[in-house]
């Protein structure tokens, strides 16, 4: 059934050195969602300017009649907007700290011939390049209101200080070797390795693939489920098919579950869309792409793991990690932990097997933490980034490469 998309985009941007910038972008765009073709009717892209601190704006976005929103009304009073600038400026130069800000209020209308729904999301994101490490390494902070971005990015201090002196001597090689992944990395590799492996689209005329994942034996504290209705940077409440989004467990104590929909592949493959048909640009077809990623949290308390005496290797951010069957990885930032030091390393490009690295999990961390922005997201081979967020411990993997 054809849809009609409209969204308007009301921001706020400012990059260090440079000038605070507010526009409106908007698009028209209309599409065919049958999997097969495609096609855009009336597109119409514009920006121009809006004045932040016109009242009348804001009273217009309180006064909001939308089914769906996701606002906080601390984020729309602006009256000390240019204050939590220096005080974000402050912070980075005293850290030698590029950064980008992107204060935003997205309206989205979807319409059929059988109902239109309207969404409205309100959120803050703030990106870190950090200058002086020997990595190019971003950070990301995501908020409802200035207070709460604030407080993240001084909570950050102490991770900060850890991360700008990292400058490994020696390379290694992680074949035969324990690995355990912060949260973080953790998130990534599980996006990657499950939620790509879960999305249906990928799946299509790969029924053996499909009886390999059903049968497939991965630890038992494993659970893995996508949710739309998290409100997170990849909140969804109603994809753009106009499907409600749904809790779905992928991965369940360790056994494949369910897989994500669209309203084609749930026809393909005799289910129900789950809510996961989501569109990027005008360019790209509507896809089954991931929301909000939560991995549960196990029993095992991993942070133990850093005061003992084992040997292991521990990857705390990825340079590059993506793939469906097959993941690429770059480590960012690794070391080497043995006698209860953790030594820097610089590990290569690693191409490793999906299916195979799920049977390597042997702990799940009882600890967890959330990865979200709207800067940066997934790509879905080369497609243009969606917004998504993922929720997750750490994990520990028995000889990581074999």
């Amino acid at each position: 059934m054809q849809v009609k998309v409209k969204i308007t985009r009301y921001q706020i941007t400012k990059m260090f050195n440079t000038p605070i910038k507010s526009l409106k972008n908007e698009f028209k765009l209309r599409y065919l969602f049958n999997g097969l073709s495609y096609t855009e009717q009336d597109r119409n892209y514009y920006e121009k300017g809006f004045d932040y601190k016109n009242k009348e704006f804001y009273e217009n976005i309180l006064n909001n009649k939308s089914d769906f929103i996701k606002i906080d009304h601390d984020m729309l009073n602006l009256s000390n907007f240019k204050f939590y600038i220096q005080v974000i400026e402050q912070f980075c130069k005293k850290y030698n700290i590029e950064y980008y800000l992107k204060w935003e209020i997205v309206n989205k209308k979807l319409t059929n011939s059988q109902k239109s729904i309207s969404i409205l999301d309100g959120h803050i994101d703030l990106a870190l390049h950090i200058l002086n490490n020997s990595v190019n390494e971003v950070i990301y902070f995501y908020a409802d209101n200035f207070n709460q971005l604030i407080e993240k990015m001084f909570n950050f201090r102490g991770k900060l200080q850890f991360i700008s002196e990292f400058s490994p001597i020696k390379n290694m090689n992680l074949k035969g070797e324990n690995v355990l992944l912060s949260e973080l990395a953790s998130g990534i590799f599980i996006h990657e390795v499950v939620g790509h492996l879960s999305e249906s689209d990928l799946l299509v005329g790969k029924q053996n693939l499909i009886n390999d994942l059903i049968n497939k034996k991965i630890n038992n504290e494993l659970t893995v489920i996508d949710d739309g209705s998290i409100m997170s940077s990849g909140w969804t409440p109603v994809d753009d098919e106009l499907t409600n989004s749904e809790n779905t467990t992928l991965i369940k104590s360790g056994k494949w579950n369910k897989f994500l929909h669209s309203n084609y592949t749930s026809e393909l493959f005799n289910t129900h869309s789950t809510g996961n048909c989501r569109i990027s640009y005008p360019e790209f077809k509507p896809q089954v792409r991931m929301t909000n990623l939560v991995i549960d949290k196990g029993s095992t308390d991993l942070d133990l793991l850093l005061k003992k005496n084992d040997k292991f290797i521990f990857i705390d951010s990825f340079s590059t990690c993506y793939g469906f069957r097959k993941i690429h990885i770059v480590p960012n930032r690794s070391y080497y932990y043995q006698n209860g030091n953790l030594e820097p390393v610089r590990i290569n490009e690693l191409i490793i097997d999906a299916y195979d690295i799920l049977g390597k999990i042997i702990y799940v961390g009882n600890k967890d933490d959330i990865i979200q922005s709207t800067l940066t997201g997934c790509k879905k081979f080369s497609k243009s980034i969606l917004p998504v967020s993922i929720r997750s411990p750490k994990l520990f993997f028995e000889s990581f490469i074999s």
